[in-house]
């Protein structure tokens, strides 16, 4: 690191304690793990991408890609 780099550093975040660090870092996740499996099935239907390609890049893995929710006779989902 250069001696710029340091001190263009410490005049940015020279004065915050502990807890306004807390607060740079991100707190919620942008996307949740159904929504990226429905992105990565429009991927592969609409696109025409890989799953393998589709699941790397949303970030879910090929199992969970494939998954699919079991039902029961009354369409009540089973607790496995």
């Amino acid at each position: 690191m250069s001696n710029a780099s340091f001190y263009k550093w410490c005049v940015k975040y020279g004065g915050m304690n502990a807890s306004n660090m807390k607060s740079l870092r991100p707190s919620k996740k942008v996307v949740k793990p159904s929504r990226r499996k429905e992105l990565a099935q429009r991927a592969v239907t609409e696109k025409g991408v890989s799953i393998r390609l589709s699941c790397q890049t949303f970030g879910i893995s090929e199992t969970r890609y494939r998954y699919q929710v079991k039902l029961n006779d009354d369409n009540a989902l089973i607790a496995d």
